[in-house]
């Protein structure tokens, strides 16, 4: 892929998620003449009940779109001048951070009495966005060791299918509404396992590019990486100020490190 069409992918890559923002804004614009600390949902099942609606998650989404939205018009110009392919696939994360929004539309198909299976596919293009996000710090983190594949078009496209097939085979229990806004994993290990396990093979891939590229900077991008993924981590789950506010500071902190030391390393300034 070109550098033109790097910068035009991210172009495009930032103007929907200024939309993603826009949609979350207008979600949230809609449920302010209500109640919601006063409301409940009937969740389906042998017996249903009402459960209360958990909305202590928006701030949390919103700063997670604001952050993608940031970062992906911070980074550009240096995309521009490395075509870092290590640079180029932590944007892509970035850019699934905008699967967060939905969690609001899930929100308000409750609210709407939609039938359960509507916010479960919704559900399950959360967790994709996730897995798309994880995926892509992974592949980040082999072109640092000595990847060489570059077709990113095709690489995107087999990420995509990867993700979507894992999320297609989680258990979804809608029964119950998890305060994240999402309907709850028939077998939270599963997902877990895969999250934890991806993280691992990123930061050790990282690891290694300090002895394949012989540089101490990539210890840094190491850090870097892992400071990102907890930001998402704790984002994602951010159920109070305070987690959320660690999860900014993670995310922000771990891109500025990134972007700077793999700069330096493409640039050599």
């Amino acid at each position: 892929m070109t550098r033109t069409l790097q910068s035009r992918f991210v172009l495009g890559g930032i103007i929907y998620t200024a939309l993603t923002l826009c949609l979350f804004g207008l979600a949230v614009y809609s449920l302010l003449p209500l109640n919601l600390e006063k409301m409940t949902v009937s969740l389906p099942g042998p017996q249903p009940r009402p459960q209360a609606l958990p909305v202590t998650a928006l701030p949390g989404i919103f700063a997670l779109l604001v952050f993608s939205l940031a970062s992906l018009a911070g980074t550009r110009n240096l995309l521009q001048k490395t075509a870092a392919p290590e640079l180029f696939f932590l944007m892509l994360f970035f850019l699934s951070l905008t699967a967060e929004h939905l969690r609001a539309g899930i929100l308000l198909l409750q609210l709407r009495a939609f039938p359960a299976r509507f916010a479960v596919t919704l559900t399950r293009a959360v967790y994709m966005g996730r897995l798309f996000g994880l995926l892509c710090l992974l592949v980040s983190s082999l072109y640092a060791v000595g990847f060489k594949y570059s077709h990113y078009s095709t690489l995107i496209g087999f990420l995509v299918l990867l993700a979507f097939t894992l999320a297609s085979i989680l258990p979804i229990d809608s029964t119950r509404l998890e305060p994240d806004l999402l309907y709850r994993l028939g077998d939270p290990k599963v997902y877990l396992f895969v999250n934890y396990v991806l993280g691992f093979l990123m930061l050790l891939s990282f690891l290694v590019a300090r002895q394949t590229r012989g540089s101490r900077r990539f210890l840094t991008v190491a850090l870097a990486a892992l400071l990102v993924f907890l930001g998402k981590e704790l984002l994602s789950r951010s159920l109070s100020p305070w987690s959320a506010a660690g999860g900014v500071l993670c995310l922000v902190g771990g891109t500025v490190l990134f972007s700077r030391q793999i700069g330096v390393v493409y640039l050599r300034v």
